[in-house]
């Protein structure tokens, strides 16, 4: 909504300046001004009843006064007639953001939405509580041979496997949580690292240098 408010009165304004319609136009805009100073003080009471202040609301009701206090002149001096063709100014300066948000609205908002549940799903996966369930109530998987790197006691009746690369970042971070999860918990949990990425030569090479690393201890 807010905006919505400011990117319509912009707009509002450049048409105006076209139209040599100034005049009538502040003051239509002066009007909304007015209309909107108290949702600030609504807004400033709520944040201040529940002490939670939002640094962009805040922002906004200031824009709201300092806005006042431009047009404050215009109510100063005798107010300008208004004009057919002002209204028509600022309906279609009003108009156009909202159609924009009518049109682009939704995808803008599912693209949100889609970004903050794969947020949580990051979280959830990083979830120490989650980790624990699984490995409490998720019945053995028999796993043949393969080289790979066993960190944490090798003769652990809980035993993890992670595919990891040694090209990839977030697995760089998982393996701090992993550090975590066998000083935590002992002698009681194994962890196999497997390296799923040899796509490449070079890739192939870095793994088997570091599986020849673990083998000399």
């Amino acid at each position: 909504v807010g905006a919505g408010y400011f990117a319509g009165g912009l707009l509002t304004l450049v048409l105006a300046l076209f139209a040599n319609a100034t005049a009538p136009v502040l003051l239509i805009l002066a009007v909304l001004n007015v209309l909107a100073l108290p949702y600030t003080v609504w807004s400033l009471t709520y944040q201040a009843r529940h002490k939670q202040w939002c640094r962009l609301c805040v922002g906004v009701q200031i824009l709201l006064w300092l806005e006042l206090a431009a047009l404050l002149p215009l109510w100063l001096n005798p107010l300008p007639v208004l004009t057919l063709n002002s209204m028509v100014w600022v309906l279609l300066g009003f108009g156009l953001p909202l159609l924009v948000w009518l049109t682009l609205g939704k995808g803008l908002a599912a693209g949100s939405e889609l970004r903050a549940l794969r947020q949580e799903m990051a979280e959830l996966k990083r979830n120490p509580a989650i980790l624990d369930f699984h490995m409490r109530h998720t019945k053995p998987v028999a796993i043949a041979p393969v080289p790979g790197i066993v960190l944490g006691n090798p003769e652990a009746p809980n035993v993890l496997t992670v595919f990891s690369s040694p090209f990839c970042p977030p697995c760089g971070q998982m393996h701090h949580m992993l550090e975590d999860l066998i000083l935590a918990n002992g002698e009681a949990i194994r962890v196999n690292i497997r390296f799923a990425d040899r796509k490449t030569e070079e890739r192939n090479r870095v793994a088997q240098y570091l599986l020849a690393l673990a083998r000399q201890g």
